[in-house]
């Protein structure tokens, strides 16, 4: 799919479940990119990632790139009715960050990512490229005010790249300290986040087309927000988030599987 205009600065959509006072009811489209074959790459941030979600994470990446998980996506299509499918996963990568503090912000993230891209540590940032962050556990991560495991639980957010065309599209999971299966769960929300909204904005002042957002302008997530199914790949389980089906206005409850 065709590269979209990036906003200069990070734009960021938090994962804030139940802030709402009414439900989201419905999915709505804008106009904006989706991610139609996602390239996954998952980044490691240091040494201190929970040894279960370094060891585990690769493999539940692996598999929900290529599943039923991501079939469901079908209806979520971009102007040029190019629907979300499935994708490929590629390879998680431990990187070594610059600052290794138990608090850092968006901003040093969004900077270390581009840094370890220039330096070919990271695979390329293309049109299709997420990079999935996991933080490891002690660390709060601060975007303004607003901090980790308290204010919200995870988010994905897209920028642009210093001296390139290209645009950065990236999700940051935070450990706050639940088991694999919120890891997991997390992980899948902002997947289908990254995937059908990969520039999030504000809704009431876009400052480019938004691709797929809930009614309450949240990401598609939060109309199957706490409602959990199952993905099944080589004999492993994994909890994942429900996915809205926007044709028929339900929560679709799985289970879905991988060859």
């Amino acid at each position: 799919m065709p590269a979209a205009a990036a906003p200069a600065g990070a734009a960021y959509r938090l994962d804030e479940r139940g802030s709402h006072a009414l439900p989201a009811t419905s999915a709505i489209y804008s106009g904006g990119p989706v991610l139609d074959s996602v390239k996954l790459v998952i980044v490691l941030w240091g040494k201190g990632v929970a040894p279960i979600t370094a060891a585990r994470i690769g493999p539940f990446a692996s598999a929900i790139v290529n599943s039923t998980y991501l079939d469901a996506l079908a209806p979520y299509e971009n102007a040029a009715k190019l629907a979300v499918g499935r994708g490929a996963y590629f390879g998680k990568i431990r990187i070594n960050p610059n600052d290794k503090s138990k608090a850092i912000d968006d901003a040093e993230i969004q900077s270390e990512l581009a840094v370890q891209i220039a330096a070919g540590a990271l695979p390329p940032a293309d049109a299709e490229t997420l990079y999935m962050v996991y933080i490891p556990s002690g660390t709060i991560v601060s975007i303004g005010d607003a901090r980790s495991c308290s204010a919200f639980g995870a988010y994905h957010a897209a920028a642009a790249l210093p001296n390139s065309t290209s645009h950065l599209v990236y999700a940051v999971i935070p450990d706050c300290g639940g088991s694999f299966n919120d890891i997991t769960n997390v992980s899948s929300y902002e997947l289908l986040a990254a995937l059908t909204d990969p520039f999030p904005t504000a809704a009431a002042q876009p400052k480019f087309p938004q691709g797929w957002t809930s009614s309450t302008a949240d990401d598609i997530g939060a109309l199957c927000a706490g409602k959990q199914a199952n993905l099944t790949a080589a004999g492993k389980t994994f909890v994942v988030q429900q996915i809205f089906n926007p044709l028929h206005s339900v929560c679709e409850t799985g289970n879905y599987t991988t060859p």
